[in-house]
């Protein structure tokens, strides 16, 4: 099984034009254009895991945002057991936090920005990121939740 998912997790109740969805509390995901989605989110190259850093728009943006609170990003790029996870967190303008890439660099980075695991649960399926393999996936939601709302 394949799991492949890029974008920004925002501590604070974002309210942007992005394409977004709330976790839990007023944490949100903003989903960045995924290269395994044929699927376009927000209009970005996702970050390569070959980069020592970075793309400069994903930076920009995630610390612009990291003004109204703390914001991570994340990817995952995982098939059939094997790949990988990268995270980057921004505080008030300023990276603090990675970028890392290890096993379990995201779940350092969802708490780094206040999600507490819950019992019998990872930081990643506690924020509900579990419940989602692409980003394909997660804008589907988004579509869905906006046809309900209005």
């Amino acid at each position: 099984m394949s799991h492949y998912i890029s974008g920004i997790v925002t501590s604070f109740k974002y309210d942007g034009d992005l394409p977004h969805l709330y976790l839990v509390g007023n944490y949100a995901f903003i989903p960045l254009n995924s290269k395994n989605d044929g699927f376009k989110g927000y209009a970005m190259p996702p970050f390569s895991p070959h980069e020592a850093e970075l793309t400069h728009q994903i930076a920009h943006l995630a610390k612009e945002l990291s003004f109204s609170g703390s914001t991570a990003y994340i990817e995952t790029d995982y098939f059939g057991g094997d790949g990988h996870q990268i995270a980057t967190v921004w505080k008030d303008g300023r990276k603090v936090f990675g970028p890392e890439k290890s096993d379990d660099a995201i779940n350092k980075a969802l708490k780094t920005i206040g999600i507490w695991k819950h019992e019998g649960k990872d930081e990643f399926d506690t924020a509900r990121l579990g419940m989602f393999s692409t980003n394909k996936e997660i804008l589907e939601t988004i579509e869905r939740e906006s046809l309900t709302s209005d």
